[in-house]
């Protein structure tokens, strides 16, 4: 139901907007006084509507994101994002999805109790670029133009159609005053707003909780009431009053070449741009594997988003290869991150510094993202800092992510995945207690799991990642092989004595207990490469050999059997050096007949492959 007041309000606002309408089938350009006449009586509207609502304060409410199992009939309304196929309107769609974005998180989780009223703009707030809203496409005076906030039309005409399948009284709507057809309009399910004089209001009559989302390619908003308390709609609309159906008379400042339009200069920044949509890389270290991918795939329109320039500080592991893409960086971010995990932390420690603050360079490189960016390549590091997420780590599909594309490279394995890996390990070792402490909170490895099944692909250069996630997810998975080393001159040793080169660290999850069980069965003495990570005197009994002195090149193996592995850069430079390897299929060695593959944690089938090797290894001089 309508209220009379507002109704007459209504009829008074859609009589201004239709005076400003063209009254042929040929577009008449408004004029520099007709539009400064139409701007002044929308700020006498603004103004009036201001003390209304001064006078009659409407609740804002906030999201709440506990259960509500009473609230259990579900209403739903699915609109696509991409509603025009021009590549010059392509911009003004994605400044649309922007503001959608912003939009929905002061709308997705919020409950609204029976009798009050919801007003769409005591909700979302004005449209501001301070806010980030971007210049979308707005109907105005019969032409499409770009407008700050633009777009916003979309969500109001699916928060009015959901209000009247559940019943709401209908406080406050308007409709458009021309109709597209195939629009919600012609369908009069359509709501327009305007700040803040042309609002929607409704009131429900139980209880109404909203959630609301953005996929790849549509807007979803849900309405969740009591079962029995829902009503009928009531099926009285304001009458259409003058409405003119636009047909092929649509124009648009980004095609209509109207350049004698004052109204045109609004869009000259959007169309002298590049109409390239740039891809963003977000990188956190640069992995030979990585560098190579952004070497194939950037371009001069796209951007790179990276925690320091390498080159400049001369830190190899953050310089970018050369290309001809834009690169912006986290500096402070990155170099607070670097301070606080100086010291000799404790791994539990240390990895919990290294993920907070590498989330907080991920929130700022966020805020670098084009807005018109719709496509991410994003590492893993990174991913977590991207992402929107209630308190238990569910994630909120009205982030950055969601209405974008996006690749996640795997550049170490996932934290659910690691976890579940240390746990199947802990069973075979149940006294190592590193691997009960290598965990984070659930929130977090929750969050990241559901933001990996909403990638479109996953890169790696691990083929255990590879075949494990093409079994149980349903994106691409996109295996790049490992960039192998330069070979490396063998140096010279004191002894020709055999022994083992174990690259570490001590620690359970690298295979440290079964290297040390292998020592002590074949009197094999182990050349430890990596710090210790267990108990001081982990090694005891065990000849222990320096790594410095006693290189891999002059073992009789490289030993890791690892539970889990990222990249296996020693190893990688072993193989390429000619020596043989036993690890565990988690390294995803290239195949070779130096490669031995054991299982985690078999120290019989180790001590079997180390004999054979042994008889081949020629003895002292």
């Amino acid at each position: 139901m309508i209220s009379t007041h507002n109704q007459e309000y209504s009829l008074r606002v859609r009589l201004i907007e239709i005076s400003m309408q063209p009254t042929s089938s040929d577009r008449q350009l408004p004029t520099l006084q007709q539009s400064a006449w139409f701007r002044t009586r929308v700020i006498l509207l603004q103004c009036q509507r201001g003390l209304l609502n001064a006078a009659q304060p409407i609740k804002r409410f906030q999201p709440d994101y506990s259960e509500h199992p009473e609230l259990t009939q579900k209403f739903e309304s699915v609109t696509p994002l991409f509603t025009e196929d021009s590549i010059a309107e392509r911009r003004l769609q994605l400044g649309k999805i922007q503001n959608l974005r912003i939009a929905l998180r002061q709308i997705d989780g919020i409950c609204i109790p029976a009798g009050e009223t919801f007003s769409f703009w005591r909700q979302i707030g004005r449209a501001t670029k301070r806010r980030g809203f971007k210049p979308g496409r707005e109907l105005r005076e019969g032409c499409i133009i770009p407008s700050v906030g633009g777009g916003l039309c979309q969500i109001s005409n699916a928060l009015y159609d959901l209000a009247l399948q559940t019943g709401c009284q209908i406080d406050e709507r308007h409709p458009h005053t021309q109709v597209i057809p195939g629009s919600a309009a012609d369908r009069e399910r359509d709501a327009t707003v305007a700040w803040n004089h042309i609002d929607l209001r409704f009131t429900p009559h139980s209880p109404l909780r909203i959630r609301a989302k953005l996929t790849q390619s549509e807007l979803v908003i849900q309405f969740f009431t009591e079962p029995s308390q829902v009503v009928a709609a009531d099926a009285k609309r304001p009458k259409r009053i003058t409405l003119k159906l636009l047909e092929n008379d649509l124009g648009s400042c980004m095609t209509c070449g109207e350049t004698a339009c004052h109204r045109h200069d609004l869009s000259g920044t959007i169309t002298a741009r590049q109409t390239d949509e740039p891809i963003t890389f977000l990188v956190d270290a640069v992995t030979p594997e990585f560098a190579a991918l952004i070497s194939a795939q950037a371009k001069k329109s796209d951007l790179i988003l990276a925690p320091l320039d390498g080159h400049r500080f001369k830190l190899s592991r953050y310089q970018l290869p050369g290309t001809a893409a834009r690169t912006e960086f986290a500096t402070t971010q990155a170099l607070i991150r670097a301070l606080k995990l100086r010291g000799n932390h404790p791994p539990p420690v240390s990895r919990r510094i290294m993920i907070d603050n590498t989330e907080q360079i991920a929130r700022t490189l966020a805020s670098k993202i084009p807005f018109n960016s719709h496509h991410l390549v994003i590492d893993i590091k990174l991913l977590n800092g991207l992402c929107d997420a209630d308190e238990l780590g569910n994630l909120l599909e009205t982030g950055l992510l969601f209405g974008r594309t996006f690749s996640v490279f795997l550049s170490r394995i996932p934290m659910a995945l690691t976890e579940s890996l240390l746990d199947e390990a802990a069973t075979q070792l149940p006294d190592a207690n590193a691997l009960a402490d290598f965990r984070v909170p659930s929130r977090m490895s929750r969050q990241e799991s559901q933001a990996l099944g909403f990638a479109t692909e996953l890169i790696t250069a691990s083929p255990y990642l590879a075949e494990y996630y093409s079994h149980n997810n349903k994106q691409t998975v996109s295996l790049i092989h490992y960039i192998l080393p330069n070979p490396t001159r063998q140096p010279s040793n004191e002894s020709q004595n055999p022994y083992l080169y174990f690259p570490g660290p001590t620690a359970a999850r690298k295979g440290a207990h079964a290297v040390r069980e292998v020592a002590k069965i074949t009197g094999l003495p182990i050349a430890v490469a990596g710090k210790n990570l267990d108990t001081p005197d982990f090694w005891k009994d065990i000849s222990t050999l320096d790594s410095k002195i006693y290189t891999h090149h002059g073992a009789i193996a490289v030993i890791a059997p690892s539970a889990l592995e990222d990249r296996p850069s020693q190893l990688l430079q072993a193989f390429m050096d000619g020596v043989p390897i036993i690890t565990t299929a988690m390294a995803g060695l290239p195949n070779s007949d130096r490669i031995m593959n054991v299982e985690f944690n078999d120290v019989d089938q180790m001590v079997e492959t180390i004999n054979i090797l042994e008889a081949r290894h020629p003895s002292p001089l």
